[in-house]
């Protein structure tokens, strides 16, 4: 993982901006405090959200790890799925969903930064 500072990533965002989300590279900011914040694109922290939330109650937990150690020993049931919408629309609302989600999540709607 990348480091700079807030001055370096003030001075080059686009390149911190690449960094993140092209190279999926996550970066660490150090704060003139000496605190440090991580920037990673959203999907990817949307997913460790969700990944902590099903992982959360431990009965799903359980459920959870249980069927990745049949899959990993061939224990597999292979079925067809049957969805309602086509996947393609499934794919254009994906974004939209998730920001949703993680508002709810959260408890309020995303608010845009100052990095002054």
């Amino acid at each position: 993982m990348h480091a700079v500072t807030l001055e370096e990533a003030k001075r080059d965002l686009e390149r911190l901006r690449t960094q993140v989300l092209d190279d999926a590279e996550p970066t660490i900011v150090v704060l003139e405090t000496g605190q440090q914040v991580v920037v990673v694109p959203l999907d990817e922290y949307t997913a460790w959200q969700e990944t902590r939330y099903l992982l959360s109650n431990t009965s799903n937990a359980a459920h959870l790890r249980q069927s990745i150690t049949e899959a990993q020993a061939g224990d597999i049931v292979e079925q067809e799925l049957q969805v309602s919408v086509a996947p393609a629309d499934l794919l254009a609302a994906r974004s939209t969903l998730t920001g949703e989600y993680l508002a709810a999540f959260v408890g309020s709607r995303p608010k845009a930064v100052s990095l002054r």
